[in-house]
């Protein structure tokens, strides 16, 4: 049984395709956390996925040129992490404008606005400084924790 739900989370990882940042509560219609947990665990090891930051895994994309796997998209992540949390986001300011193709800039730190009901009080979390940390686990998982979170008016 065990098997079968590991073969079951690897087609969905190989389904979604190279470039994919995923979390645990991706396969949680699959079976036990545990055994999820198990499964992500021994793929990392293998080298198969890479742990981005605690909880968060991305399928890498292999370059030629760079002779090894390429750094995760932080979109890929910031969905990863929506969809780890139930959160609701979307982009923000230079973000918005350039996938709308309304500029042609690419921001150098991305910004999400995360809508979150606590309370039936509505946060904007911006999420910054993550881009640049993404391949380092601890670093990342810091830069997250030190997110500024604002009270909407």
């Amino acid at each position: 049984m065990q098997q079968a739900i590991e073969q079951k989370i690897l087609s969905r990882i190989y389904g979604n395709g190279r470039g994919w940042a995923f979390s645990q509560a991706d396969f949680a219609d699959l079976g036990a956390r545990s055994t999820i947990d198990s499964a992500l665990h021994r793929r990392e090891r293998e080298g198969v996925i890479r742990r981005v930051i605690r909880g968060i895994y991305h399928y890498p994309r292999h370059s030629k040129a760079l002779g090894g796997p390429t750094s995760p998209n932080i979109d890929q992540i910031a969905h990863a992490l929506a969809r780890k949390f139930n959160w609701r986001i979307q982009p923000n300011g230079a973000t918005a404008q350039n996938l709308l193709g309304l500029s042609t800039q690419v921001p150098v730190t991305p910004e999400t606005l995360e809508a979150e009901r606590r309370l039936m009080d509505a946060e904007l979390v911006r999420v910054n400084e993550f881009a640049n940390t993404a391949l380092n686990p601890y670093d990342a998982e810091r830069a997250i924790a030190t997110i500024p979170r604002h009270n909407a008016s």
